[in-house]
């Protein structure tokens, strides 16, 4: 069962937006890090997401530009993304997407880093350079919300979204940008729906005020996980998150029209959390629910191919 706000957010969505004439052209940056530096660090899937997810957008027609272990460093994705501000129109669609790990503002704490503000949250990437100890190679290399807003902004203002599948990255989502009435720790409780009227008003009223005060991060956000939790892996040899993103462009085809929207493709990993991995209370520590922003308008992310290949899925 598909939460009532998401199916209305398809709803207003649409209703809103404006469809253009021609199909743009496709592109991503694609990054995962299994294989960190530092012992005790490693992930064993996350390269391997970030491979599937690459071959998965290469059968759809996007350019891909795929980074995994050592190559997914600081200096590689700011090169990244200002080749393709070179390359990239208003019209086109860009993805953005990593899997890796995911710091929130208390583990920065911790380590020391005083800079951090009360939003703040951090993609851990890669650094051949052996630090001292392991707080300066964190403090040094991550990739933080506001260095993703400063990446983002180097592209065309067009058709924009980022997939981030690490513990923590609800943080990236301003909450005062959704109608989203989960919680951000969820205990695996039922979750109660909302009238239409009020999600509906919600919406629009969010949406509105964003726009007139210019907070709006100008693309779309689909993260794994809320604020406090953690985004878990070892689900068919993927993390639990990237498995659903992955199915939902064979089978998140809500409304039968032949396209996988941003929306749709939530929709479909919230509900295969829900069914497949989220567990009773008294187990809460391995739930978690995906979540996601945006503008006024939907993006259609996938095509609808006939069936995700072994090729895509098992790329070990």
């Amino acid at each position: 069962m598909y939460p009532i706000k998401t199916i209305i957010l398809v709803i207003l969505s649409l209703l809103m937006c404006s469809c253009s004439i021609n199909e743009p052209v496709k592109y991503a940056i694609v990054y995962g890090v299994s294989e960190y530096p530092y012992p005790g660090l490693e992930l064993p899937y996350s390269a391997n997401d970030a491979v599937s997810v690459s071959r998965l957008l290469e059968h759809l027609g996007y350019e891909v530009i795929l980074r995994t272990d050592d190559e997914a460093s600081m200096q590689n994705i700011e090169k990244d993304f200002a080749t393709l501000s070179r390359m990239i129109d208003d019209n086109d669609l860009f993805l953005f997407y990593f899997s890796g790990h995911g710091l929130s503002k208390q583990t920065m704490l911790e380590l020391n880093d005083s800079i951090v503000g009360d939003d703040y949250f951090s993609m851990l990437l890669y650094h051949e350079f052996a630090y001292s100890n392991l707080s300066q190679y964190i403090n040094a290399n991550t990739l933080s919300n506001q260095k993703l807003n400063q990446l983002f902004n180097t592209l065309p203002d067009g058709l924009k979204m980022g997939v981030i599948d690490a513990c923590y990255s609800g943080h990236l989502i301003n909450n005062q940008g959704i109608v989203d009435y989960t919680p951000d720790d969820y205990d695996g409780s039922v979750i109660r729906d909302n009238d239409f009227s009020t999600i509906v008003g919600d919406a629009i009223g969010n949406y509105n005020s964003l726009k007139n005060k210019g907070s709006n991060t100008g693309y779309m956000l689909l993260t794994s996980s809320g604020s406090n939790e953690v985004s878990w892996d070892g689900f068919f040899s993927h993390s639990v998150f990237t498995y659903f993103f992955l199915m939902s462009a064979e089978q998140g085809d809500l409304n039968k029209d032949g396209v996988i929207t941003a929306l749709e493709s939530y929709c479909y990993a919230y509900a295969a959390c829900q069914k497949y991995w989220n567990t009773p209370t008294q187990d809460a520590v391995w739930n978690f629910l995906p979540k996601i922003t945006g503008g006024a308008e939907d993006l259609i992310i996938f095509g609808h191919p006939t069936i995700i290949t072994a090729t895509i899925l098992n790329s070990q």
